[in-house]
């Protein structure tokens, strides 16, 4: 086993990386932090021949190397040299790792008791937060000559330096976006070989010679299919915010083995390139070309380019964020919990200490729909809002806990309460809002399934009205979806549908209908006509 180990991560990405609302600055800031770890990596490959690397993530690096005692002040010297320097090819005209904030620590592994790689992760870390607790939240920009002495009028914080498109902004938002703009061009490519599954991607992305959104506005559009989108529709995007359960944990239980980590982090690297691949495969599918967004020449718009309607937010580590328009953002949902059901680690000699239950990943997945205009920033908090409750809701399981908010603002403060507010009259939850039926392994692809068969039993003001009787049940929407007591919730549905649909609308609607919708039949009538049989899944 290596003498010690070295951690590096990016902090305060608060004040470089989302301090803005601009889609390309805040790319460029993502992608030029993973591109200056990745520098520190293949320096450290190059120049120490013990160096075995144990994870990489979007702004982090784990690794172990041999280091003679009382050498780690120098070791940590060299990578911060190797961190503050140019990121990327445009050297002096790009962003420099000395614009964001970076810790490192080079710690001793003990060889007492524990000669596990735990403890020396954690002096690593406490490391870096002391550090982090030391120092400003941010990096102070260096004097611009010449500077107009306002503000930069994307980020509102540093002092405005250059001119671009008519806009003043600073510096490091300059080079940001540039940085942005340039590099999403080659993070599929670069992505996309690590596997051969990607191979085929590359080379239909290639020959399309497809281009990326400049802004979300890209993603939208107002037909769909050949279809015109309904106005709830128009201007509408879907922010989806993926977050592994447990990963961190589990990383630390196979701490005690460098080579078991190792092959952990390696295979959801594999796992992440191979989820992108199908993603980008699914958005290139011949009956989806409204995934690509057609040259346009206008007075108000000239892009002659033909442009992906697939946009990434965040990428790598445990977490990875896409934007889609909402139109395609279902469809979507249902790829990614299909990739993310074979995530399984091997039962071999590495992970054979872990139970079935450990060995099978899952993740957390926020769905957002939002107004394309709504400030970008906000609108990924309100993903990771939601991810972190499909997280408390089953973490053995991966779940997905939506939200659409019906204007440009977008709810402020406690997802919970302002879900009480409009789903439970203000009442508390008495289960989680991403309830879903238990022992189903893909609740997202089952729920879609009842979706499709209500919606083709029922129209909009029956469905609605159903709803409404919902929200008064004790608990909510949510109580009702978990069910009442004892009874499965398929017989507490039968019998609400049988009830609203009789009192409310004088609709008769048949008592057996959760038998009914498992036989795939389902009749209903309304105003003497009887509507056609509708096709159910079980």
């Amino acid at each position: 086993m290596p003498s010690h180990i070295v951690r590096v991560a990016a902090q305060n990405l608060a004040f470089s990386v989302i301090d803005t609302n601009d889609l390309s600055t805040i790319r460029g800031g993502g992608l030029a932090l993973l591109a200056a770890v990745e520098a520190v990596d293949a320096h450290l490959k190059a120049s120490q021949p013990s160096y075995r690397r144990i994870s990489l993530g979007a702004s982090e690096l784990l690794a172990a190397l041999d280091v003679a005692a009382g050498d780690e002040p120098s070791v940590e010297a060299d990578i911060r040299t190797v961190l503050a320097g140019p990121i990327g090819s445009a050297g002096a005209a790009g962003p420099r790792g000395s614009d964001f904030s970076f810790a490192v620590a080079v710690e001793p592994i003990a060889r007492g008791a524990d000669k596990s790689l735990v403890g020396a992760v954690a002096r690593a870390e406490a490391r870096l937060r002391v550090g982090q607790y030391r120092t400003l939240s941010f990096v102070l920009p260096d004097p611009e000559p010449g500077s107009p002495g306002r503000p930069c009028e994307i980020d509102r914080v540093r002092p405005a330096a250059v001119a671009e498109a008519g806009v003043e902004v600073s510096r490091f938002v300059a080079v940001r976006r540039r940085f942005g703009r340039a590099a999403r061009q080659g993070f599929y490519d670069r992505e996309l070989e690590r596997d051969p599954a990607g191979e085929p991607v590359r080379a239909a992305l290639a020959e399309r010679a497809l281009a990326f959104t400049n802004t979300l506005s890209d993603l939208t559009a107002d037909t769909a299919g050949g279809f015109a989108l309904p106005p709830a529709l128009s201007g509408k995007i879907a922010v989806v915010h993926l977050d592994g359960n447990g990963f961190q944990r589990l990383r630390n239980k196979l701490m005690r083995d460098v080579d078991a980590v190792a092959a952990f982090s390696t295979s959801v690297r594999t796992w992440q390139t191979r989820l992108l691949a199908r993603l980008l495969a699914w958005a290139l599918e011949p009956d989806r070309s409204h995934m690509i967004r057609q040259p346009v020449r206008s007075r108000q718009d000239d892009d002659e380019v033909a442009r992906l309607r697939f946009e990434t937010l965040l990428w790598g580590g445990d977490e990875m964020v896409f934007a889609v328009p909402v139109w395609a953002a279902w469809s979507l949902v249902l790829e990614i919990e299909d990739e993310l059901h074979g995530w399984e680690l091997p039962g071999d000699a590495l992970f054979r200490h872990l139970s079935p239950q450990e060995r099978r990943l899952t993740h957390g997945i926020g769905l957002a729909f939002v107004n394309h205009k709504a400030p970008i920033r906000q609108s990924r908090s309100l993903a990771d809002d939601l991810c972190s409750d499909a997280k408390r809701a089953d973490k053995s399981r991966t779940i997905v806990s939506a939200f659409a908010a019906e204007s440009v603002e977008l709810p402020r403060g406690d997802l919970d309460r302002t879900r009480e507010r409009l789903l439970l009259d203000g009442a508390k939850a008495t289960v989680p809002f991403a309830f879903a039926k238990p022992a189903v392994q893909r609740p997202f692809q089952s729920a879609t399934t009842w979706f499709r068969c209500l919606k083709g039993a029922l129209d909009r003001s029956q469905a609605m009205k159903l709803a409404l009787e919902a929200r008064q049940w004790p608990g909510g929407l949510a109580a009702a979806d978990a069910g009442s007591g004892d009874a499965a919730w398929s017989t507490w549905a039968a019998a609400e549908l049988t009830r609203v649909l009789r009192e409310r609308s004088g609709t008769m609607l048949s008592p057996t209908w959760a038998s009914a919708t498992r036989r795939s039949t389902f009749r209903s009538r309304r105003r003497g006509r009887v509507r056609p049989a509708t096709r159910c899944c079980r």
